[in-house]
């Protein structure tokens, strides 16, 4: 499995896993959750890789794009309340440096991640058991239309990445 659908998929899993843990029963429908995988994967390699993910460029995503969908009005609940605290450290500890589209630091951040999840179950677990089918109400069934939000916000990363990497190859005046 190419290493940026492996990311997608772990992450979706620590959802899942955190839900069904805790009710015993699992929220989401896999055959469901397959299509979101593919899409994100698809528009991560196609757009988000475009120009490279640097660990700089990182903090667009975790200040700017992540409040967008982090929010009530895209996951029809509360999000959980660590949610920025658990991103920045993810984050800070799972990528230091290289190109988050490059296979290397791919797998390294999946290894990080998956250190990582016993302590993201713990974290979201309970917000996952108490969310759950709203969640799979509000996102899964509603795809279509929150995926125009999340490649929105990809092309907004792209925009902004290029315009950082413009301005760094322009002589000083």
């Amino acid at each position: 499995m190419p290493i940026l659908k492996s990311i997608c998929f772990t992450a979706l899993f620590i959802v899942t896993c955190s839900a069904s843990a805790a009710q015993m029963v699992p929220c989401f429908d896999e055959a469901k959750i397959k299509p979101i995988v593919e899409d994100l994967h698809h528009a991560l390699q196609k757009d988000f890789c475009a120009q490279g993910v640097l660990p700089s460029d990182l903090q667009w995503v975790t200040k700017t794009a992540l409040p967008q969908v982090m929010n009530k009005s895209f996951l029809g609940v509360e999000p959980p309340p660590n949610w920025q605290s658990l991103t920045d450290e993810i984050v800070q500890d799972c990528f230091k440096e290289g190109n988050l589209c490059k296979k290397e630091s791919q797998r390294q951040f999946v290894e990080c991640l998956q250190v990582k999840s016993p302590a993201i179950f713990l974290q979201l677990g309970p917000w996952m058991a108490d969310n759950c089918k709203v969640l799979n109400q509000e996102i899964v069934e509603n795809w279509p239309r929150k995926k125009e939000q999340v490649l929105d916000l990809i092309n907004q990363f792209q925009q902004q990445t290029q315009t950082k990497k413009d301005n760094q190859v322009k002589p000083n005046s």
